[in-house]
C-alpha cells in the first residue's frame, strides 16, 4: 500500500508539474506574441503622434541664420573665427539688394515682428521690403543706432507661409536677427 500511495503521489506531482508546465508554456507563448504583435503597434502609434504633433505645431521664433532661410546675399553675423561667438549678437547680415526668404508656420490671427540693427549710412535711414508667398512687396521704413525691432504686415492667414525680406539702403548695412511670432 505505501508502493502505491507514492506510486499516486507520484503520479499527482507529475500531472501537476505536466498542468503547471503546459500551462506556463501557454502563458508564456501568449505573453510573449502579444509583445510581438503590440510592439511594432506601440511603435507606429508613438511615431504617429510625432508627426502630427510637428505638424500641427505652430513657429515663435525663425533665426534668420538657420539652416531653413533662403539667403539672396549676405553673410554670417558675427564672421566665421570670431572669438566667443556666444557672447556677440548673431544674425545675417545683408547690404542693399540683399536679403532672406523665411519658412513660416503661423496661427490664425498672430503678428510677425522681425529683430535686428542698422550700421554705418543705414543708421540714418533705410527700408525694408517685405512679401509674403510672393505678393507685392510693402516698404517699411527704418531707421536708429540701437538693436531694435520693426512689425511686419500682417500675414495671409494660418498655415505654412514664406516671407521675403529685402534691405533697401544707399550704403550701410542691417544684420536681420530673427523673426519672432507674437501671439
Amino acid at each position: 500500500m505505501e508502493d502505491s500511495s507514492e506510486g499516486e503521489i507520484v503520479e499527482v506531482r507529475r500531472d501537476v508539474l505536466g498542468g503547471s508546465v503546459a500551462s506556463n508554456r501557454g502563458r508564456r507563448g501568449a505573453r510573449i506574441g502579444g509583445e510581438r504583435r503590440g510592439g511594432p503597434a506601440l511603435a507606429l502609434l508613438a511615431a504617429t503622434t510625432l508627426i502630427t504633433a510637428l505638424a500641427l505645431r505652430h513657429d515663435r521664433v525663425v533665426e534668420l541664420e538657420g539652416a531653413q532661410v533662403r539667403r539672396l546675399g549676405g553673410r554670417i553675423e558675427p564672421p566665421p573665427g570670431t572669438w566667443s561667438v556666444y557672447r556677440r549678437p548673431g544674425g545675417w547680415r545683408v547690404a542693399g539688394g540683399e536679403g532672406i526668404e523665411a519658412p513660416l508656420n503661423l496661427a490664425e490671427g498672430v503678428a510677425v515682428r522681425l529683430e535686428g540693427w542698422l550700421d554705418g549710412a543705414a543708421q540714418s535711414g533705410a527700408s525694408i521690403e517685405a512679401s509674403w508667398d510672393g505678393a507685392a512687396p510693402a516698404v517699411l521704413a527704418v531707421a536708429g543706432s540701437t538693436r531694435g525691432s520693426v512689425p511686419l504686415l500682417a500675414p495671409p492667414g494660418a498655415g505654412r507661409h514664406r516671407l521675403r525680406l529685402v534691405l533697401r539702403a544707399n550704403g550701410g548695412e542691417a544684420v536681420l536677427d530673427r523673426l519672432v511670432v507674437e501671439r
